[in-house]
């Protein structure tokens, strides 16, 4: 089971990263396939290079969820 915390003021997302810049920091995943995750979350088209800081609130919540979810796991100990 995975674990997340989500900030409700969004202070973890840079508001001059683009969405696919946002994503790509914290999945360190290629473009191609990024893209294709992020189209889950209606992240598509030109919207991937969309700036985070002219994003509504549930696209932001969107953009944090899927970064939560696409990241790295962690080892387990």
């Amino acid at each position: 089971m995975r674990c997340a915390l989500i900030d409700q003021h969004y202070g973890s997302l840079d508001p001059n990263l683009t969405v696919i810049e946002t994503a790509k920091t914290a999945t360190l995943r290629d473009e191609s396939g990024l893209r294709s995750d992020l189209a889950k979350f209606l992240f598509q088209g030109e919207k991937v290079y969309q700036r985070v800081e002219t994003l509504s609130g549930g696209e932001r919540l969107r953009l944090t969820l899927a970064c939560s979810l696409l990241a790295p796991k962690p080892p387990q100990l």
